[in-house]
């Protein structure tokens, strides 16, 4: 399971039914600041 909420570093989602969904661009977005806040450590 992934982190829900994005002011704690989450994906981005929205509910579809039950269940949570990720756009594809919104996650690559969220791999690539993810990345950067490693390379700034």
């Amino acid at each position: 399971m992934f982190q829900l909420h994005e002011e704690v570093g989450g994906i981005p989602n929205f509910e579809f039914g039950t269940s949570k969904r990720v756009e594809k661009h919104d996650f690559k977005d969220w791999i690539l600041r993810k990345k950067e806040e490693k390379r700034q450590l």
